[in-house]
């Protein structure tokens, strides 16, 4: 499903607390949450401790990790297409390990994925050739959503080789 970082309804804990400021829009520094699925290996693992900055829906761009609160459940997935057009803003999302994109409503971004801390060790997400490699891999899992999408005829033949 998603790279789950909990139910807000379900723990009691310092993440928790965290998420609950994100989520009521009373966070204007960065939060820190742990992952907890693999839907976004081998970039993100179970884990990794993200620091989330907190961000709307209207001010993320394509290939940035969101996090974001979908059917009950916070997720932090990458954002294979952002598009603003007259006015409004489109998103779909992708964890990089899954195979399936799903759109994304604006409002249900929570914040962005600014690095993750992995043994101790701090890997950055949103500069330089990370930013650059993550648009890369956000293309390039959109272009294999839509060859999925379409299994026969013209476009699995040109694209799907």
């Amino acid at each position: 499903m998603g790279d789950m970082l909990g139910r807000p309804d379900t723990d009691h804990s310092p993440e928790l607390s965290a998420l609950r400021a994100l989520i009521g829009g009373g966070v204007e520094d960065t939060v820190h949450l742990p992952l907890l699925s693999g839907s976004m290996a081998p970039t993100l693992l179970p884990g990794d401790m993200l620091r989330v900055r907190p961000a709307d829906g209207h001010h993320v761009h394509t290939g940035d990790i969101v996090v974001f609160l979908k059917n009950g459940t916070v997720t932090a997935h990458r954002l294979v297409f952002a598009v603003r057009l007259l006015g409004r803003t489109f998103l779909m999302e992708m964890g990089d390990a899954n195979l399936s994109a799903a759109v994304l409503q604006p409002a249900a971004v929570l914040g962005v994925v600014e690095s993750a801390e992995r043994q101790e060790k701090r890997v950055s997400l949103s500069c330089g050739g990370a930013n650059w490699q993550a648009r890369r891999t956000a293309a390039r899992m959109l272009r294999r959503h839509i060859i999925n999408a379409f299994p026969f005829g013209p476009v699995r033949r040109v694209f799907g080789k």
